[in-house]
């Protein structure tokens, strides 16, 4: 008895890991979608969040101007995450899955 097996699933998952692959740039906007933000924090929009904080968030370098511990206790105290590294990493877990169309 012979079986065939459709691996055209696993060729579509292998393409998509391939386009994922190494270094990504990803923007806050693709990151932190609305969704996320609304399930997460005590926001609708990232915009919002960053509307909230005490900065003024315009560009990528106003970000890096932020310090570090006080942006932390802002998300602490602003979403269900202890500080910043564990929203970025949930957000990019959210990301990869989204990228994967795994649910």
């Amino acid at each position: 008895m012979d079986v065939e097996i459709d691996t055209s699933g696993f060729d579509e998952l292998k393409r998509k890991l391939e386009e994922i692959s190494g270094e990504n740039e990803v923007s806050f906007g693709e990151l932190f979608p609305d969704k996320f933000v609304k399930i997460h924090t005590n926001f609708k929009t990232l915009e919002g969040l960053f509307e909230e904080s005490e900065y003024e968030v315009e560009t990528q370098e106003d970000f890096e101007q932020i310090p570090q511990e006080k942006w932390d206790k802002f998300i602490e105290n602003n979403t269900e995450f202890s500080n910043w590294k564990d929203m970025t990493e949930k957000a990019f877990q959210e990301w990869v899955s989204r990228k994967l169309n795994i649910d």
